[in-house]
């Protein structure tokens, strides 16, 4: 009989067990990452799906026996190969490496760790790798420090300072002009944020913790401010600042601009300095008007001159070039006491006004240059004062003298005036206002010594001088808001200001009678005489109506010299004028050969001036067209009491 042996249990243990190697084998690739079992020479003994898939491979037969290197860029191979070698020794690895990718595509970027498995009696022999693909992670981090790069060039290189604050305020991120402005170290800055609130200054500091603190309720807010720079320097500051939110609604960071507004600032208190002082001498023109003596008078001048600005006054009037009278503020009289003596003691005081001045030198200052080319207009003399006697309270400032004219001719004083309280140099634009008020004391004091004409001067210059000055104050606006810098500006403001002077003189050559229109084209016409042809009788404009009619040709001939007829050497213009009805003028502007005109997208400041003046001031009609071979206006304005000269 035969022996049989029961191998039920045996085939039962091992179905389980190879039931169990199936789930677990399953499981491990079913995982996303790649696990792979490798000798101690780092060759392949098992490996999952995901691995073989790293490994480009589609069996366990493909890549058993095969080393671990074989997939690793051939320039890490030497250090993954030392690291393999820690493993089989029984230390654990962790590293990231460059993978070997498809032929043509990129290669991988993948992170790895070496896990030794010691056999049965404990020594290291295998090694358990674990590797997953880190390419999209390398490459956004590649990216987010590329960002970060390029956000970085282009915060240091804008002039505002960018800042970005946590909810506690401590800050995170400043860009470079942040140095600039502040005179700090970005890095002090985020090392220490009172350095912030220790820059504002003091009369600023709860006002800005106040505005910083709404932030997180508003959401944003924007204030101004002043700091003090760590060099002691001042400067006004902008900033505009946001709340920056979580999905949760909470604050995480407060984000700003920080933009250095000091020019503009001290662009507006400039302004606002002209306007105040050309308000005080307007103020001042009804009581220069008011002197019933000269004395009067000058004190008057002296003291409008002074409240408007200006730290020293010397006003003093002449007969033969003998000082007759003179008022001071605020200088010692010792100090003047060369410019206010019976006889000066420089009799070329006479040169200074004549026609023939040639530079000259007074101690040991020197006209300014620049200043010689003014003296044929009769304008303001300048000089640097280096060497004044007595106390020297004018040493090394600025001097100007204004002449007081006589509206005959000739001059019976002047104002001389040092620095402007702000301290800025004197200019043209800073003086121009004092023309026009010099124009007027000189001519009051003239009338004071000519009873005759007293009432009617008196009464047309108050009439004609508040009105300059008031034209000069709303030039000064207009020309502000059209100009998009002080050098344009100057340049607008200076040619407006100055038609206003020569019709100013035109009218003063006839006794405020009115002019001749012939004559006042040809005036206001005259450098571009070649171009213009005038065509009309001879007719006299009524004083009111000649300031703003000068303003309008002003403003045609310089916008044809920039784009019209007179920009070009083959351009025209033709001006026509005559009666169109009792005590109204017809005039025509006909602009022709210069470029193409096209008529405007919108009105500019110039057209907005021109009708301003025509339709309000005169309630005239303004007609205008934009033909392409030239532009036209047709103006109607009154001028009253018609006279026909021969």
């Amino acid at each position: 009989a035969g022996a049989y042996t029961d191998v039920t249990e045996a085939s039962r243990m091992q179905a389980a067990l190879a039931e169990s190697e199936h789930h677990h084998r399953s499981i491990l690739d079913h995982a996303p990452l790649g696990i792979h079992e490798l000798d101690g020479a780092g060759c392949f003994l098992t490996i999952n799906a995901a691995g073989l898939r790293r490994c480009h491979a589609r069996t366990l037969d493909e890549i058993r026996g095969r080393s671990f290197l074989d997939f690793v860029h051939p320039d890490e191979r030497k250090g993954i190969g030392d690291l393999l070698g820690q493993a089989a020794r029984g230390v654990p690895a962790r590293f990231e490496f460059r993978s070997t990718g498809t032929p043509g595509g990129t290669d991988p970027v993948c992170e790895s760790c070496f896990i030794p498995l010691p056999d049965a009696e404990g020594r290291a022999g295998r090694i358990i790798g674990i590797t997953h693909d880190i390419t999209h992670r390398v490459r956004a981090d590649e990216q987010r420090r590329e960002s970060e790069f390029r956000f970085r060039i282009i915060a240091d290189h804008i002039s505002e300072v960018f800042w970005l604050d946590r909810a506690d305020g401590s800050t995170v991120f400043a860009n470079q002009a942040f140095e600039k402005i502040w005179g700090s170290s970005v890095e002090e800055l985020c090392a220490d944020h009172s350095l912030w609130i220790r820059s504002v200054h003091p009369d600023d500091r709860t006002h800005v913790l106040e505005r910083y603190g709404r932030i997180e309720e508003a959401g944003q807010d924007e204030y101004e401010y002043r700091i003090r720079r760590a060099d002691g320097a001042v400067r006004w500051i902008h900033e505009r600042a946001v709340a920056v939110r979580d999905h949760h609604g909470e604050i995480n960071f407060i984000a700003g601009t920080s933009i250095d507004i000091t020019a503009r600032k001290q662009a507006e208190a400039e302004r606002e300095s002209a306007r105040r002082h050309i308000a005080h001498l307007l103020e001042t023109a009804d009581a220069v008007l008011a002197s019933t003596d000269e004395q009067q008078a000058i004190e008057h001048i002296a003291e409008g001159v002074h409240g408007a600005g200006w730290n020293g006054v010397v006003v003093t009037l002449y007969d033969q070039w003998r000082v007759t009278r003179s008022s001071t503020r605020g200088l010692d009289a010792a100090a003047v006491a060369h410019f206010t003596a019976h006889r000066p003691t420089m009799r070329r005081r006479a040169q200074m006004f004549g026609p023939d001045f040639e530079p000259f030198r007074i101690g040991r200052s020197w006209l300014v240059p620049g200043a010689r080319d003014r003296i044929n207009d009769d304008s303001i003399l300048a000089f640097e004062a280096g060497a004044l006697p007595a106390t020297g309270a004018w040493r090394d400032d600025d001097l100007a003298y204004i002449p007081l004219r006589r509206p005959g001719g000739g001059v019976l004083g002047s104002i001389c005036i040092s620095q402007p309280v702000d301290g800025r140099r004197p200019d043209v634009e800073t003086l121009r206002p004092l023309e026009f008020f010099a124009d007027l004391a000189g001519r009051v004091i003239d009338a004071i010594d000519a009873e005759r004409r007293q009432t009617r001067l008196m009464r047309e210059l108050n009439h004609r001088v508040r009105n300059n000055l008031g034209i000069v104050l709303a030039l000064s606006q207009l020309t502000r808001e059209s100009a998009s810098s002080l050098a344009e500006f100057a340049a607008n403001f200076e040619g407006r200001i100055l038609t206003l002077a020569r019709t100013h003189e035109a009218l003063a050559r006839n006794d405020w009678k009115g002019a001749d229109l012939h004559e006042l084209l040809v005036l206001m016409l005259g450098p571009h005489a070649a171009q213009v042809d005038l065509d009309g009788r001879h007719l006299n404009i009524d004083a009111d109506v000649i300031s703003p009619l000068c303003m309008v040709i002003h403003e045609l001939t310089t916008n044809a010299v920039k784009h019209g007829a007179l920009s070009t050497s083959a351009g025209r213009v033709a001006v026509r004028w005559g009666e169109s009805a009792v005590c109204r003028v017809e005039l025509e502007w006909i602009e022709s050969g210069g470029p193409e005109v096209h008529p405007p997208t919108r009105n500019g400041h110039g057209t907005g001036l021109i009708k301003g003046f025509i339709e309000h001031d005169l309630s005239g009609v303004y007609e205008s067209r934009f033909d392409p071979e030239g532009f036209r206006i047709r103006l109607e304005v009154p001028h009253r009491r018609p006279v026909i000269m021969t």
